[in-house]
Protein backbone atom coordinates (compact mmCIF):
# COMPACT_ATOMS: atom_id res chain seq x y z
CA UNK A 1 0.00 0.00 0.00
CA UNK A 2 1.40 3.40 -0.99
CA UNK A 3 0.46 5.10 2.28
CA UNK A 4 2.23 2.43 4.31
CA UNK A 5 5.30 2.80 2.11
CA UNK A 6 5.44 6.55 2.67
CA UNK A 7 5.34 6.09 6.44
CA UNK A 8 7.93 3.31 6.26
CA UNK A 9 10.28 5.52 4.23
CA UNK A 10 10.77 7.76 7.26
CA UNK A 11 13.10 5.15 8.67
CA UNK A 12 15.59 5.63 5.83
CA UNK A 13 16.35 9.31 6.32
CA UNK A 14 16.22 12.01 8.92
CA UNK A 15 12.66 13.30 9.32
CA UNK A 16 13.61 16.85 8.45
CA UNK A 17 15.05 15.66 5.16
CA UNK A 18 11.86 14.08 3.83
CA UNK A 19 9.16 15.16 6.27
CA UNK A 20 7.47 17.62 3.93
CA UNK A 21 7.48 15.20 0.97
CA UNK A 22 6.15 12.30 3.05
CA UNK A 23 3.47 14.48 4.60
CA UNK A 24 2.33 15.72 1.19
CA UNK A 25 2.20 12.18 -0.26
CA UNK A 26 0.41 10.83 2.83
CA UNK A 27 -2.21 13.57 2.61
CA UNK A 28 -2.76 12.82 -1.09
CA UNK A 29 -3.29 9.13 -0.30
CA UNK A 30 -5.75 9.79 2.52
CA UNK A 31 -7.72 12.27 0.44
CA UNK A 32 -7.83 9.89 -2.53
CA UNK A 33 -9.18 7.16 -0.24
CA UNK A 34 -11.75 9.58 1.17
CA UNK A 35 -10.35 9.21 4.72
CA UNK A 36 -11.26 12.72 5.78
CA UNK A 37 -11.08 12.14 9.52
CA UNK A 38 -7.65 10.55 9.20
CA UNK A 39 -6.58 13.40 6.93
CA UNK A 40 -7.60 15.92 9.58
CA UNK A 41 -5.34 14.33 12.18
CA UNK A 42 -2.57 13.76 9.67
CA UNK A 43 -2.54 17.50 9.08
CA UNK A 44 -2.71 18.50 12.73
CA UNK A 45 -0.48 15.86 14.34
CA UNK A 46 2.18 14.97 11.76
CA UNK A 47 2.47 18.17 9.75
CA UNK A 48 1.50 20.65 12.42
CA UNK A 49 -1.28 22.18 10.32
CA UNK A 50 -4.90 22.94 11.05
CA UNK A 51 -7.01 20.97 8.54
CA UNK A 52 -9.26 23.98 8.06
CA UNK A 53 -6.35 26.24 7.02
CA UNK A 54 -3.89 26.26 4.19
CA UNK A 55 -1.04 28.05 5.97
CA UNK A 56 1.34 26.74 8.60
CA UNK A 57 0.22 26.89 12.20
CA UNK A 58 1.20 25.61 15.62
CA UNK A 59 1.16 21.84 16.15
CA UNK A 60 -2.01 20.52 17.77
CA UNK A 61 -1.04 17.52 19.87
CA UNK A 62 -4.13 17.68 22.06
CA UNK A 63 -6.60 14.87 21.56
CA UNK A 64 -9.18 15.39 24.30
CA UNK A 65 -11.21 12.61 25.85
CA UNK A 66 -14.87 13.09 24.91
CA UNK A 67 -16.29 10.20 26.95
CA UNK A 68 -15.34 7.41 29.34
CA UNK A 69 -16.97 4.02 29.72
CA UNK A 70 -15.27 2.60 32.78
CA UNK A 71 -11.56 2.34 31.95
CA UNK A 72 -12.20 2.84 28.22
CA UNK A 73 -11.63 6.36 26.94
CA UNK A 74 -13.17 7.69 23.74
CA UNK A 75 -10.86 10.29 22.21
CA UNK A 76 -12.00 13.10 19.95
CA UNK A 77 -10.03 11.58 17.09
CA UNK A 78 -11.66 8.21 17.82
CA UNK A 79 -15.11 9.77 17.66
CA UNK A 80 -14.26 11.26 14.26
CA UNK A 81 -13.16 7.84 13.02
CA UNK A 82 -16.36 6.20 14.30
CA UNK A 83 -18.50 8.84 12.58
CA UNK A 84 -16.62 8.34 9.33
CA UNK A 85 -16.93 4.55 9.52
CA UNK A 86 -20.69 4.85 10.01
CA UNK A 87 -20.96 7.15 7.02
CA UNK A 88 -18.89 4.79 4.88
CA UNK A 89 -21.23 1.98 5.85
CA UNK A 90 -24.21 4.06 4.75
CA UNK A 91 -22.77 4.98 1.36
CA UNK A 92 -21.44 1.47 0.65
CA UNK A 93 -24.88 0.60 -0.74
CA UNK A 94 -24.28 3.13 -3.53
CA UNK A 95 -20.72 1.99 -4.29
CA UNK A 96 -21.80 -0.20 -7.18
CA UNK A 97 -23.75 2.55 -8.91
CA UNK A 98 -21.81 5.78 -8.42
CA UNK A 99 -18.35 6.71 -9.66
CA UNK A 100 -15.64 7.36 -7.07
CA UNK A 101 -15.87 11.15 -7.33
CA UNK A 102 -19.63 11.05 -6.70
CA UNK A 103 -19.17 8.74 -3.70
CA UNK A 104 -16.54 11.07 -2.31
CA UNK A 105 -18.88 14.04 -2.77
CA UNK A 106 -21.72 12.19 -1.05
CA UNK A 107 -19.45 11.32 1.85
CA UNK A 108 -18.39 14.94 2.25
CA UNK A 109 -22.05 16.00 2.34
CA UNK A 110 -22.83 13.48 5.08
CA UNK A 111 -19.78 14.52 7.08
CA UNK A 112 -21.06 18.09 7.09
CA UNK A 113 -23.95 16.88 9.25
CA UNK A 114 -21.47 16.43 12.10
CA UNK A 115 -19.60 19.73 11.96
CA UNK A 116 -21.22 21.25 15.07
CA UNK A 117 -20.58 20.21 18.66
CA UNK A 118 -24.29 19.59 19.17
CA UNK A 119 -24.49 17.15 16.23
CA UNK A 120 -21.36 15.32 17.34
CA UNK A 121 -22.61 15.05 20.92
CA UNK A 122 -25.92 13.59 19.74
CA UNK A 123 -23.99 11.00 17.75
CA UNK A 124 -21.76 10.25 20.76
CA UNK A 125 -24.79 9.78 23.04
CA UNK A 126 -26.33 7.31 20.59
CA UNK A 127 -23.02 5.48 20.23
CA UNK A 128 -22.72 5.13 24.01
CA UNK A 129 -26.31 3.87 24.33
CA UNK A 130 -25.63 1.21 21.72
CA UNK A 131 -22.33 0.24 23.35
CA UNK A 132 -23.92 -0.08 26.79
CA UNK A 133 -26.77 -2.22 25.47
CA UNK A 134 -24.26 -4.37 23.59
CA UNK A 135 -22.23 -4.93 26.76
CA UNK A 136 -25.34 -5.73 28.75
CA UNK A 137 -26.40 -8.24 26.10
CA UNK A 138 -23.03 -9.99 26.25
CA UNK A 139 -23.00 -10.09 30.05
CA UNK A 140 -26.57 -11.35 30.35
CA UNK A 141 -26.05 -14.15 27.85
CA UNK A 142 -28.41 -12.80 25.20
CA UNK A 143 -25.81 -13.63 22.56
CA UNK A 144 -26.01 -17.31 23.57
CA UNK A 145 -29.65 -17.61 22.53
CA UNK A 146 -29.77 -20.26 19.74
CA UNK A 147 -32.32 -18.35 17.66
CA UNK A 148 -30.27 -15.15 17.86
CA UNK A 149 -27.05 -16.97 16.99
CA UNK A 150 -28.79 -18.51 13.99
CA UNK A 151 -30.05 -15.08 12.92
CA UNK A 152 -26.56 -13.58 13.31
CA UNK A 153 -25.14 -16.46 11.30
CA UNK A 154 -27.63 -15.77 8.51
CA UNK A 155 -26.71 -12.08 8.58
CA UNK A 156 -23.02 -12.94 8.43
CA UNK A 157 -23.62 -15.31 5.51
CA UNK A 158 -25.58 -12.66 3.60
CA UNK A 159 -23.01 -9.93 4.28
CA UNK A 160 -20.07 -12.12 3.24
CA UNK A 161 -21.89 -13.24 0.10
CA UNK A 162 -22.62 -9.60 -0.75
CA UNK A 163 -18.99 -8.65 -0.16
CA UNK A 164 -17.77 -11.41 -2.49
CA UNK A 165 -20.16 -10.16 -5.14
CA UNK A 166 -19.02 -6.55 -4.68
CA UNK A 167 -15.37 -7.58 -5.06
CA UNK A 168 -16.24 -9.54 -8.18
CA UNK A 169 -17.94 -6.46 -9.62
CA UNK A 170 -14.92 -4.32 -8.75
CA UNK A 171 -12.55 -6.79 -10.44
CA UNK A 172 -14.54 -7.40 -13.61
CA UNK A 173 -16.57 -4.23 -14.22
CA UNK A 174 -14.66 -1.23 -15.51
CA UNK A 175 -17.02 1.27 -17.14
CA UNK A 176 -15.44 4.24 -18.91
CA UNK A 177 -17.12 7.40 -20.20
CA UNK A 178 -16.60 6.00 -23.71
CA UNK A 179 -18.52 2.84 -22.74
CA UNK A 180 -21.45 4.96 -21.53
CA UNK A 181 -21.45 7.01 -24.74
CA UNK A 182 -21.33 3.84 -26.88
CA UNK A 183 -24.24 2.29 -24.98
CA UNK A 184 -26.28 5.47 -25.39
CA UNK A 185 -25.60 5.57 -29.15
CA UNK A 186 -26.74 1.96 -29.49
CA UNK A 187 -29.90 2.44 -27.40
CA UNK A 188 -31.06 5.93 -28.33
CA UNK A 189 -34.59 4.70 -28.89
CA UNK A 190 -34.80 3.93 -25.16
CA UNK A 191 -34.13 7.57 -24.28
CA UNK A 192 -36.92 9.38 -26.07
CA UNK A 193 -39.04 11.95 -24.26
CA UNK A 194 -42.67 11.32 -25.29
CA UNK A 195 -44.92 14.17 -26.33
CA UNK A 196 -46.17 15.79 -23.15
CA UNK A 197 -48.44 18.49 -21.78
CA UNK A 198 -49.10 20.46 -18.64
CA UNK A 199 -52.76 20.84 -17.78
CA UNK A 200 -55.29 22.35 -15.40
CA UNK A 201 -58.68 20.86 -14.68
CA UNK A 202 -61.81 21.35 -12.67
CA UNK A 203 -63.89 18.44 -11.46
CA UNK A 204 -67.69 18.74 -11.26
CA UNK A 205 -70.39 16.22 -10.47
CA UNK A 206 -72.08 15.83 -13.87
CA UNK A 207 -72.47 17.08 -17.47
CA UNK A 208 -75.09 19.62 -16.46
CA UNK A 209 -72.65 21.32 -14.08
CA UNK A 210 -69.92 21.12 -16.71
CA UNK A 211 -72.11 22.79 -19.34
CA UNK A 212 -72.95 25.61 -16.92
CA UNK A 213 -69.24 26.24 -16.34
CA UNK A 214 -68.51 26.21 -20.07
CA UNK A 215 -71.11 28.96 -20.53
CA UNK A 216 -69.32 31.09 -17.98
CA UNK A 217 -66.00 30.41 -19.71
CA UNK A 218 -67.49 31.58 -23.01
CA UNK A 219 -68.42 34.84 -21.33
CA UNK A 220 -64.78 35.43 -20.46
CA UNK A 221 -64.44 34.22 -16.88
CA UNK A 222 -60.97 32.92 -16.05
CA UNK A 223 -60.46 29.15 -15.97
CA UNK A 224 -58.26 29.31 -12.86
CA UNK A 225 -60.72 31.43 -10.92
CA UNK A 226 -63.59 29.06 -11.72
CA UNK A 227 -61.46 26.04 -10.80
CA UNK A 228 -60.65 27.59 -7.43
CA UNK A 229 -64.33 28.37 -6.86
CA UNK A 230 -66.10 25.30 -8.20
CA UNK A 231 -63.75 22.31 -8.58
CA UNK A 232 -64.51 19.36 -6.33
CA UNK A 233 -60.80 18.44 -6.45
CA UNK A 234 -59.66 20.40 -3.41
CA UNK A 235 -55.96 19.63 -3.88
CA UNK A 236 -55.76 21.23 -7.34
CA UNK A 237 -58.50 23.78 -6.75
CA UNK A 238 -56.18 25.65 -4.42
CA UNK A 239 -53.77 26.02 -7.35
CA UNK A 240 -56.29 27.27 -9.93
CA UNK A 241 -56.82 23.68 -11.05
CA UNK A 242 -53.21 23.08 -12.13
CA UNK A 243 -52.00 19.48 -11.98
CA UNK A 244 -48.36 19.17 -10.95
CA UNK A 245 -45.87 17.74 -13.42
CA UNK A 246 -46.20 16.76 -17.06
CA UNK A 247 -48.69 14.39 -18.64
CA UNK A 248 -46.82 12.13 -21.06
CA UNK A 249 -48.65 10.83 -24.11
CA UNK A 250 -48.97 7.07 -23.82
CA UNK A 251 -51.49 4.49 -24.99
CA UNK A 252 -52.51 3.74 -21.43
CA UNK A 253 -51.43 6.43 -19.04
CA UNK A 254 -52.52 7.43 -15.55
CA UNK A 255 -53.08 11.15 -15.07
CA UNK A 256 -52.84 12.57 -11.58
CA UNK A 257 -56.21 13.94 -10.51
CA UNK A 258 -57.99 12.35 -13.48
CA UNK A 259 -56.93 8.70 -13.56
CA UNK A 260 -56.78 6.39 -16.53
CA UNK A 261 -59.90 7.51 -18.43
CA UNK A 262 -60.10 5.92 -21.86
CA UNK A 263 -60.29 9.07 -23.99
CA UNK A 264 -58.20 11.36 -21.79
CA UNK A 265 -54.99 11.17 -23.88
CA UNK A 266 -56.82 11.76 -27.16
CA UNK A 267 -58.74 14.72 -25.78
CA UNK A 268 -55.70 16.39 -24.19
CA UNK A 269 -53.30 15.91 -27.09
CA UNK A 270 -55.78 17.11 -29.70
CA UNK A 271 -55.87 20.48 -27.93
CA UNK A 272 -53.41 23.33 -28.54
CA UNK A 273 -51.48 25.18 -25.88
CA UNK A 274 -53.52 27.72 -23.85
CA UNK A 275 -56.78 26.19 -25.09
CA UNK A 276 -59.62 24.48 -23.23
CA UNK A 277 -60.36 20.96 -24.43
CA UNK A 278 -63.57 20.85 -26.47
CA UNK A 279 -64.62 17.57 -24.90
CA UNK A 280 -65.03 16.76 -21.23
CA UNK A 281 -63.34 13.75 -19.65
CA UNK A 282 -65.80 11.56 -17.78
CA UNK A 283 -64.67 9.39 -14.88
CA UNK A 284 -66.25 7.61 -11.92
CA UNK A 285 -65.52 10.71 -9.82
CA UNK A 286 -67.39 13.06 -12.13
CA UNK A 287 -66.72 15.23 -15.17
CA UNK A 288 -63.39 16.98 -15.81
CA UNK A 289 -63.05 20.18 -17.82
CA UNK A 290 -59.42 20.46 -18.91
CA UNK A 291 -57.23 23.30 -20.11
CA UNK A 292 -53.84 22.68 -21.77
CA UNK A 293 -51.27 25.07 -20.31
CA UNK A 294 -48.26 23.93 -22.29
CA UNK A 295 -47.18 21.26 -24.77
CA UNK A 296 -43.88 19.80 -25.93
CA UNK A 297 -43.35 17.49 -28.93
CA UNK A 298 -41.62 14.13 -28.72
CA UNK A 299 -37.84 14.54 -28.67
CA UNK A 300 -34.62 12.62 -28.37
CA UNK A 301 -33.00 13.14 -24.97
CA UNK A 302 -29.39 14.29 -25.24
CA UNK A 303 -26.50 12.27 -23.85
CA UNK A 304 -25.63 14.77 -21.12
CA UNK A 305 -29.25 14.74 -20.00
CA UNK A 306 -29.41 10.99 -19.42
CA UNK A 307 -25.80 9.86 -18.96
CA UNK A 308 -26.37 9.04 -15.27
CA UNK A 309 -29.35 6.84 -16.16
CA UNK A 310 -27.37 5.23 -18.98
CA UNK A 311 -24.51 4.50 -16.58
CA UNK A 312 -26.84 2.80 -14.10
CA UNK A 313 -28.50 0.73 -16.84
CA UNK A 314 -25.16 -0.31 -18.35
CA UNK A 315 -23.75 -1.27 -14.97
CA UNK A 316 -26.85 -3.31 -14.12
CA UNK A 317 -26.45 -5.22 -17.40
CA UNK A 318 -22.78 -5.91 -16.70
CA UNK A 319 -23.58 -6.97 -13.14
CA UNK A 320 -26.04 -9.55 -14.46
CA UNK A 321 -23.35 -10.90 -16.78
CA UNK A 322 -20.80 -11.09 -13.96
CA UNK A 323 -23.30 -12.76 -11.62
CA UNK A 324 -24.26 -15.37 -14.17
CA UNK A 325 -20.63 -16.12 -14.96
CA UNK A 326 -19.63 -16.35 -11.29
CA UNK A 327 -22.61 -18.53 -10.35
CA UNK A 328 -21.89 -20.86 -13.24
CA UNK A 329 -18.25 -21.25 -12.17
CA UNK A 330 -19.18 -21.75 -8.51
CA UNK A 331 -21.79 -24.38 -9.36
CA UNK A 332 -19.13 -26.36 -11.18
CA UNK A 333 -16.56 -25.78 -8.44
CA UNK A 334 -18.88 -26.99 -5.67
CA UNK A 335 -20.57 -29.69 -7.75
CA UNK A 336 -24.10 -28.31 -7.52
CA UNK A 337 -26.95 -30.49 -8.77
CA UNK A 338 -30.56 -29.24 -8.73
CA UNK A 339 -33.25 -31.90 -9.15
CA UNK A 340 -36.11 -30.01 -10.76
CA UNK A 341 -38.41 -33.03 -10.78
CA UNK A 342 -38.37 -33.17 -6.98
CA UNK A 343 -40.35 -29.92 -6.90
CA UNK A 344 -42.88 -31.07 -9.49
CA UNK A 345 -43.70 -34.39 -7.89
CA UNK A 346 -42.93 -36.13 -11.16
CA UNK A 347 -41.22 -39.43 -11.76
CA UNK A 348 -37.82 -39.28 -13.37
CA UNK A 349 -37.95 -39.48 -17.10
CA UNK A 350 -35.77 -41.94 -19.04
CA UNK A 351 -33.48 -39.04 -19.92
CA UNK A 352 -32.86 -38.37 -16.23
CA UNK A 353 -31.85 -42.00 -15.68
CA UNK A 354 -28.91 -41.90 -18.08
CA UNK A 355 -25.68 -42.66 -16.20
CA UNK A 356 -23.64 -39.64 -15.20
CA UNK A 357 -26.27 -37.12 -16.33
CA UNK A 358 -26.92 -34.16 -14.06
CA UNK A 359 -30.07 -32.14 -14.22
CA UNK A 360 -29.37 -28.46 -13.63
Amino acid sequence: MALEAFYHSESFAKPEDIAQEISTRAQDCLEAMGKFAALKYELSDRVGMDASKTGNGPKQKDDPVVAEIGPQKVLKSGLDMIIEEQIELKISQFAAYLPDDELKKKKEELLKQYTTDQQRQLFLNQYIVTELLYRKARESGVSDDPKLRAALKDMERAMLAQKVMERQFADEIKITPADIQTYYNAHKNEYIQPERARISHMLVKDKEAANAIRERLKKGEAFGALASELSQDSSTGKKSGEISGWVERREKGFITGIGGAKDAMRIIFSTDKDKICKEDIETDDGVHIVKVLDREPERQKGFDEVKDDVSITLRAAKEREVQQGLFSRLKDQYNVVIHQSAFKGEKKSPEELKPGQKQM
